[in-house]
């Protein structure tokens, strides 16, 4: 990020940008996690900064990294490649809209992203297709996550929507509200302000195309956290050639204060994203029941706990996420599921933390804590109970 600014906006601005990047309570989030969103947001700036460097200087070597990156953010996350993508756009349409060599370039560039996320994506659904039991069909042609990618245009037309999504943004980007102000000063007032204001408006047109994935999930904000920390830096630097902070001892006072300042809008922000879910002692209470009611030796049916997956790794045990036990209603299923050593039904009620985080919402004060009941049916009902508690429940499949 720093260098990609020093190309259009110089070191100085360079210098605060990646201040105000990295003091975004979402950047700062991400920064402690191993997610593949981080690994998104690296991918693009990355893919940007070598589209940009291709358009000022075209060579090969600049094409190659542009393919590569390209590549891995579009297979990473489409989103983020799309952002990305686009912002290269909008700046090849300002500076060399008349030249077919650099339509060539940058159009090959996202040709070859492109291939390369179809290809993986064929493979991706060839896998899914070998499922015997899978927990969520995420190809396309199942109509449900089609409208959980793109949503539709009642979705997108919805302004509570774009209000729950502002407020998240406010939240995620920026923390203090305050710092609202620099970056709509830079919006209207700031000098070269196009290339930042490119990047914003990459993952805005982004936004309405996957509507519905990218106002659910806060970490999908990450595609306008460049564009936003480069005009709050373009802010800065009018600010300091406005009131003549010239002299050392007023720089280093700006800069003290800067810094005192964004230190607590990270507070407020991971306070605002409600940070506190990330120390919920809740899946380490249900790891413990798991651990204590099962042998490393079974093999479990988890249903509940999130997308599945992390309960089994804590506790050491093999098995399979489920939604529901409807399937199980089929003999068919059953029979196969015991001829593959699963032995145990594992349920898992909502973590208390994560209602009472939900039900503070606006709209969402009736909502009711999800629990296992609402996903037992008759037949697993039946079968020997290992354990019950109001949180957990634990059946020997017979």
């Amino acid at each position: 990020l720093y260098q990609l600014v020093c190309l259009h906006l110089g070191t100085r601005c360079a210098a605060w940008a990646l201040i105000f990047f990295l003091a975004q309570p979402l950047v700062f989030l991400y920064a402690g996690l191993a997610s593949p969103d981080g690994f998104a947001i690296m991918t693009s700036i990355w893919f940007w900064y070598f589209a940009t460097r291709l358009l000022a200087t075209p060579s090969a070597a600049w094409w190659v990294l542009s393919c590569v990156f390209g590549s891995l953010v579009a297979v990473s996350k489409l989103p983020f490649f799309m952002a990305a993508g686009l912002a290269s756009f909008f700046l090849l349409l300002r500076e060399h809209r008349t030249s077919l060599r650099h339509w060539l370039l940058l159009g090959s560039t996202g040709a070859v992203a492109g291939v390369v996320f179809l290809v993986w994506t064929h493979y991706t659904d060839h896998c899914l297709a070998l499922a015997e039991f899978p927990l969520v069909d995420l190809r396309l042609s199942n109509p449900s996550m089609f409208w959980w990618y793109f949503g539709d245009w009642h979705y997108r037309l919805s302004l509570g929507n774009w209000a729950k999504g502002g407020w998240r943004i406010l939240n995620s980007l920026f923390g203090s509200f305050v710092l609202v102000g620099p970056v709509i000063y830079a919006l209207v007032w700031a000098k070269n302000s196009a290339f930042a204001k490119f990047s914003l408006l990459g993952g805005f047109v982004t936004m309405l195309i996957f509507s519905h994935l990218t106002l659910q999930h806060s970490h999908y904000y990450l595609m306008f956290s460049p564009g936003v920390a480069i005009l709050s830096a373009q802010a800065m630097l009018d600010f300091e050639k406005n009131f003549s902070l010239d002299a050392l001892p007023k720089r280093l006072f700006l800069g003290l204060g800067v810094m005192a300042l964004l230190s607590l809008s990270v507070v407020q922000g991971m306070i605002g994203m409600k940070v506190i879910l990330h120390y919920d002692d809740y899946p380490d209470k249900i790891v413990a029941l798991i651990e204590r009611n099962t042998q490393p030796v079974d093999k479990l049916l988890v249903q509940g706990g999130g997308w599945g997956g992390y309960e089994l790794f804590l506790a050491n045990r093999q098995g399979l996420s489920i939604w529901n036990t409807q399937f199980l209603e089929k003999p068919e299923n059953l029979a196969r599921l015991k001829a593959l050593g699963y032995n145990k039904l594992v349920m898992i009620s909502e973590s208390p933390l994560l209602w009472a985080l939900q039900v503070i919402n606006p709209g969402q004060t009736h909502q009711q804590r999800e629990t296992y009941h609402h996903a037992l049916t008759p037949i697993a009902d039946q079968w020997p109970t290992v354990f019950q508690s109001d949180d957990i429940l634990i059946k020997a499949i017979p």
